[in-house]
């Protein structure tokens, strides 16, 4: 079995990264992206969450493997739709669906 208690004792993310991508390209032969994030930044982005209880059963959230472009960040925030909204920051993508993530 694998053994990533070792990894875990490392505090740089990049690293840990692409230590366990390539534990997963080793043993199961599979390359795939791989994101680690710290219990910090995701208790911020919780916290940060910039809709109302009314909002949030409705709401949903996407974490960045990168700093978002800010000229495509410009452009995403020219376009509107109905009965959605979204907060594009650093580390997530937050978006709202008051009528429904499936349409």
């Amino acid at each position: 079995m694998l053994e990533f208690r070792s990894l875990l004792q490392k505090e740089n993310t990049a690293v840990l990264e692409k230590e366990i991508k390539n534990i997963i390209l080793d043993y199961f032969d599979f390359d795939i992206p791989v994101m680690v994030r710290t219990n910090q930044l995701l208790k911020g982005i919780f916290d940060f969450c910039l809709f109302d209880d009314i909002e949030i059963p409705k709401s949903y959230f996407a974490i960045l493997s990168q700093i978002a472009d800010k000229q495509l960040v410009n452009e995403a925030f020219q376009r509107t739709y109905e009965n959605k909204d979204y907060h594009i920051t650093d580390y997530c993508i937050y978006f709202y669906c008051g009528t429904g993530y499936g349409d």
